[in-house]
């Protein structure tokens, strides 16, 4: 209970001009305010007995109640009730309240006695209309009631008027008592009777407040904090895609994801891990964690940079790229530790968006630069001189064709064809029931009377080997359409 801590130090600081009015908030007060504040009301017992305006004390009770109301929050209430031998009437305001100051009875405290039981009886009165009530007792003394008291001093869980107290109090069970001193007395001896634990107020600083405050409030701070929270046990960051690149041309563009926080009350910070692309390559620079605030969205801006479609083009036609893009995350909360203190667990996580699936067409014409235009003319200069350079060669060099056939000398059947190729040798062995061996060579051209040129061929002719001896081979050269005879086998060329 923050604010509870808050009102006190109030209280304690306008009692106290010398003390510092920096309370500090813990971890564990801030989680106390998840959803908002919770509804507080503070009974204050003012002691107007004539001791209280000695060394201007009832000034500060004054300057204490106003600083009071400064400090409470929109859901809170008070009461404020003076006391001396008897209980005033109870004054009751709401934030915001300027009637509450004029409660505390204005001009110096005249009372003659201190009746802390009848006080007491009066908060309990307005505490059981006001469930989880703390009551701050005010004085500089302890408890010195007439004789007629039903409250007898010194107070005691044995006498009837103290009975009934406690059992009132007893039956709030939420009630807390506080005695905040003016002197070197307090009252809290009689507080505790009534409400077992009462404790005296550090005055020597607000932090000592503060922390004897967060021993006290803790349990009841713990359980609003978890009952707040168990709607964000596991909170979830939902991702969707809401924009992508529209032009693959440029190289690079930015894809637009939408987080939106699944949290009640807890803020939640999600952290980009890893853009994986599949299909063309795609580069991601991830942006910095994003906090969002509970139930709230952000839009996060993701560049991308990738190689684009070539531009150049020796002819038309269409260039593209297609990619998809998977989205890995980790959600966690800036409130870790202090979940983690108050052994509250909070588990959030991420709902990916589907994975954003990026094509791009383009269709390319004619976009050569000059070392295509280069390239392109030396291609074209290799391949005239190559086919000027073999029409040359032909004409000087015509190719051997057509086929020869074979007969002995005084024969009538020829052999099968034997073909003629360039720079080839033709072996034939019994070709045709032929005997021996042939082997035709082309050896190139000659000049004719005629002016022209035609091809030689180099006919060479083994017979085969008889039993007393072994043939020597023999050649002779032979012009398109003669015949030659080699060994005594004529060799006839037909063109084709």
């Amino acid at each position: 209970m923050r604010r509870l801590a808050v009102l006190l130090v109030a209280l304690l600081s306008a009692a106290f001009p010398s003390a510092s009015a920096d309370p500090g908030v813990t971890a564990d007060e801030l989680l106390d305010l998840v959803g908002g504040q919770v509804s507080t009301h503070v009974v204050i017992l003012v002691d107007t007995s004539a001791s209280m305006a000695t060394g201007g004390r009832y000034g500060y009770v004054t300057a204490a109640v106003e600083g009071f109301v400064a400090a409470l929050g929109p859901a809170d209430t008070a009461s404020v009730i003076p006391f001396d031998e008897a209980a005033g009437t109870t004054c009751h305001a709401s934030p915001g309240d300027p009637t509450l100051a004029g409660c505390v009875p204005h001009g110096p405290p005249t009372g003659s006695y201190t009746d802390i039981g009848r006080a007491i009886a009066a908060a309990l009165s307005d505490a059981e209309a006001h469930p989880g009530s703390i009551v701050v007792l005010v004085s500089d003394g302890d408890h010195e009631p007439t004789d007629s008291s039903e409250y007898p001093a010194p107070p005691s869980a044995t006498a009837p008027g103290w009975q009934g107290l406690r059992a009132r109090a007893a039956a709030l069970s939420d009630v807390t008592a506080y005695a905040l001193p003016l002197a070197g007395s307090s009252g809290v001896n009689a507080l505790d009777v009534v409400f077992p634990g009462a404790r005296t107020l550090t005055a020597s600083s607000p932090a000592d407040l503060q922390t004897e405050l967060a021993t006290v409030t803790e349990p009841r701070r713990r359980a609003v904090t978890q009952q707040r929270l168990a709607a964000d046990a596991h909170p979830t960051v939902t991702a969707t895609w809401v924009g992508a690149p529209v032009n693959g041309e440029s190289g690079h563009g930015t894809a637009t994801l939408r987080l939106r926080s699944g949290a009640t009350h807890v803020p939640l910070t999600v952290t980009l891990t890893r853009l994986r692309a599949a299909g063309h390559p795609i580069q991601a620079d991830l942006p910095a964690p994003v906090t969002l605030a509970p139930g709230a969205a952000a839009d996060v801006a993701i560049p991308l940079t990738w190689r684009p479609p070539a531009e150049e083009g020796l002819w038309r036609r269409t260039a593209g790229m297609s990619s998809t893009l998977t989205l890995s995350a980790t959600v966690g909360t800036p409130w870790a530790g202090a979940l983690r203190d108050l052994r509250i667990d909070v588990r959030p996580g991420l709902a990916p968006p589907e994975p954003l699936r990026l094509t791009w067409n383009r269709d390319l014409g004619w976009t050569g630069t000059a070392r295509t235009v280069g390239v392109l003319l030396a291609i074209v200069l290799v391949a005239a001189s190559t086919t000027a350079g073999r029409r040359s060669w032909r004409r000087r060099y015509p190719a051997p064709t057509g086929k020869v056939r074979a007969r002995p000398l005084f024969g009538t059947e020829w052999s099968d064809p034997l073909p003629v190729g360039r720079l080839a040798a033709i072996r034939r062995r019994s070709a045709a029931g032929f005997p021996g061996t042939v082997v035709i060579r082309y050896r190139g051209v000659r000049d004719t009377p005629g002016g022209t040129r035609e091809p030689v061929y180099v006919i060479h002719y083994t017979p085969p080997p008889t039993r007393d001896r072994r043939p020597a081979q023999d050649w002779s050269h032979c012009r398109p359409g003669a015949s030659i005879l080699v060994n005594g086998t004529l060799f006839t060329h037909e063109n084709p």
